[in-house]
């Protein structure tokens, strides 16, 4: 669901393009940060409202002030409970990408029966019953636009786990799970990790491991002809984007899968001179 001004309410709402309550206000300064290291976005946010009956309801503890997330790429709809003032909240590695949403809101933790605020618009009756997590405050809708390609860190849609009954050196890979998982037995696993965290190798990873499973991906998906079966994986979006803005074809085989995948993750061949050192 999102949220827009136009929204019809059995009860009073705050908000500056309304005129359910005589006075007050519901602002919001809203700014964010992209941390490229840990692909982690952090929002920082000033809520401040101005409406004595709704600022009692925030101090006893009956209604919360935060915003309201929608992110269409990746599905986040979120609602966060921040504070008045300033506050940050940081998204899990990976949860935003292109266009989100940004609504500040209050709204109700529990019931409120009988609730008689002052100052509201005489077309409301006296008072109201309100049920637990109805809207008493809207602000205006921030847009930002998460600016990272959907692969800039490929612990966002790729995840490695054990499958202890493959043999050294094995790998599988499955699509059915909300991240590309790829399957390995635990000295393969144990490998694997030691040359992720090492600086240099981390390079050999990518071209070893990462290449050939994108390739995987992509066969499957042009022998399934797109990504039907797969929707609503939080994987197919980021994917499915990284290869529109790279005019990759993933639902049919007009081109070869090697150079498909090395252009889907910027031809990773080229970091392998950082690892020229570790053996010369």
């Amino acid at each position: 669901m999102r949220l827009s001004d136009g929204m019809n309410f059995p009860h009073p709402v705050l908000a500056k393009w309304r005129d359910d309550h005589s006075d007050g206000y519901l602002e919001a300064k809203i700014a964010y940060r992209e941390d490229q290291a840990s692909d982690r976005i952090s929002i920082a946010c000033d809520l401040k409202i101005s409406n004595s009956e709704i600022e009692k309801l925030l101090q006893d503890g009956k209604a919360a002030i935060g915003i309201f997330a929608l992110g269409v790429a990746t599905g986040v709809r979120e609602l966060i409970p921040l504070t008045i003032g300033k506050s940050v909240y940081s998204f899990s590695p990976g949860a935003l990408l292109g266009t989100v949403n940004l609504r500040p809101l209050v709204w109700t933790v529990h019931e409120i029966p009988n609730w008689e605020p002052a100052g509201v618009h005489e077309e409301f009756p006296s008072r109201f019953n309100l049920r637990k997590g109805d809207i008493l405050a809207m602000g205006e809708e921030f847009q930002i636009e998460i600016g990272n390609l959907p692969l800039p860190n490929l612990e966002t849609i790729f995840s490695i786990v054990v499958r202890e009954d493959l043999e050294k050196g094995e790998l599988e890979v499955n699509l059915d799970s909300e991240k590309i998982t790829v399957l390995a037995g635990r000295d393969t696993y144990d490998l694997i990790e030691r040359m992720r965290n090492h600086k240099q190798l981390a390079a050999v990873v990518m071209n070893s491991l990462y290449v050939p499973v994108v390739m995987e991906v992509l066969s499957i998906l042009r022998s399934e002809k797109g990504t039907g079966q797969y929707q609503g994986k939080r994987w197919v979006a980021p994917f499915v984007e990284r290869c529109e803005k790279l005019e990759v074809a993933y639902d049919s085989d007009s081109s070869s899968l090697i150079y498909d995948a090395c252009k889907l993750l910027a031809v990773p061949f080229h970091d392998l001179e950082a690892v020229e050192g570790v053996w010369a």
